[in-house]
């Protein structure tokens, strides 16, 4: 059974569809905002609006990389579906995801960059690098991580999408209100 939870329009501001529940998930439509809460903590306090493009991609597609990186790539976006959406943060959990977002972007260089370098010595130095090499893989893997928005899309079911990763307490507060 499914009940709206939200309707959101304002004259004069981009038209927003409803925010559903469906069991204990959430589905929209695009676009859709959510209601003023932080999607990180909860908080009601000091929030900053953020509008963001979340994107769905059936599993299945990524079986394309059988024929080739390239059919992967095509047919990630034909099937490709996004949803436009409107949430907000508490301005601790926005300063966190911003550095946490710089942080990222200089170990994924970091290890490009030590991929370059490793191929230019021998010997020892090589080793190093290498050792380089995966310690900026997994620090990199782990600050993407840290700075992840902490709403993504589950699945797709035209026209809804249903949404995952908001801690329990957020969702019944979004859910109740």
């Amino acid at each position: 059974m499914s009940e709206s939870i939200d309707q959101l329009s304002n004259p004069g501001q981009a038209s927003y569809n409803l925010i559903e529940q469906s069991g204990n998930q959430l589905k929209i439509k695009d676009p859709a905002k959510l209601p003023s809460i932080c999607i990180g903590c909860g908080s009601e306090s000091d929030l900053v609006k953020v509008q963001d493009k979340l994107r769905y991609v059936n599993p299945i597609v990524m079986l394309w990389i059988l024929l080739s990186p390239l059919a992967l790539i095509i047919a990630y976006s034909v099937f490709r579906q996004d949803v436009n959406i409107e949430f907000e943060r508490c301005r601790s959990c926005h300063n966190k995801k911003i550095i946490w977002s710089k942080i990222s972007m200089i170990l994924w260089l970091g290890f490009i960059g030590s991929i370059i370098l490793r191929f230019q010595f021998d010997g020892v130095v090589g080793v190093f690098f290498g050792v380089i090499i995966f310690a900026f893989f997994l620090f990199a893997l782990f600050a993407s991580a840290m700075k992840d928005p902490g709403i993504s899309v589950k699945t797709y079911s035209e026209p809804y999408f249903y949404l995952k990763g908001l801690k329990n307490s957020v969702a019944s507060k979004i859910i109740n209100g």
